[in-house]
């Protein structure tokens, strides 16, 4: 497994996600957050498979878990989870806040 770290906008967005879940359906809450943490290991293990995002950064790439995009980096031998974000969220306007 690459080694990954989950920046701070993330750990935000995952709490963010936890929150709003939770709030009609606290087990699910745990176990969505739990998939969503699942499948950012899962791309530390196969971070290429996403195409990248030249119109961004050609180290830049979006994967996605049911109606969440995981946006992440790779740098040399580690991926940073950048956001995780619903998908009708504005992705241009996001990446402009990280910048």
């Amino acid at each position: 497994m690459r080694r990954y770290e989950i920046r701070q906008h993330a750990c935000g967005d995952l709490r963010d996600i936890a929150i709003y879940i939770g709030q009609e359906d606290p087990d699910r809450a745990e176990a969505f957050v739990g998939e969503l943490l699942a499948k950012i290991e899962w791309i530390a293990d196969n971070p290429k498979l996403y195409r990248p995002r030249f119109e961004w950064d050609r180290n830049f790439r979006i994967a996605h878990h049911a109606r969440y995009y995981i946006l992440y980096y790779i740098e040399g031998d580690t991926v940073e989870i950048l956001r995780v974000v619903h998908s009708s969220r504005d992705l241009a306007a996001l990446l402009d806040d990280l910048k």
